[in-house]
């Protein structure tokens, strides 16, 4: 039992380093029905570098809120955000919106399915 706990010991730094990181690169997004953003539709958590499949309902704007002050992407960088009418990012599909992140209720039409961080 004693070798387990001390394996476990030794990973947690590790662990909270990594939760720490994924953290830093999450974005909330945010779907509305109206261009004032006040009627909410659609919540979703994005981790650069994955992509996230949404409802499909229809939005008039959305709003795009870093979690955390770093944004993981290289210096000279900016972090965007990649709204797709298709469902896993499928960049075949039409692309709602591309943006830089944050995003305060930007008017943005269509039915968003799947959205993406990127670094430009």
């Amino acid at each position: 039992m004693a070798p387990i706990l001390s394996t476990f010991k030794n990973l947690l730094p590790l662990l909270a380093l990594t939760t720490t990181t994924v953290l830093a690169e999450t974005v909330a997004f945010e779907t509305y029905y109206d261009t004032d953003c006040t009627q909410g539709i659609v919540t979703a958590n994005v981790v650069l570098g994955y992509c996230v499949n949404i409802e499909n309902f229809p939005m008039a704007a959305y709003t795009a809120t870093v979690e955390d002050s770093s944004s993981g992407c290289d210096s000279g960088e900016t972090l965007e955000i990649e709204i797709f009418e298709g469902t896993g990012c499928d960049e075949s599909t039409t692309v709602i919106a591309e943006a830089t992140v944050p995003q305060d209720c930007a008017a943005a039409v269509g039915t968003p399915q799947s959205i993406r961080l990127v670094c430009v």
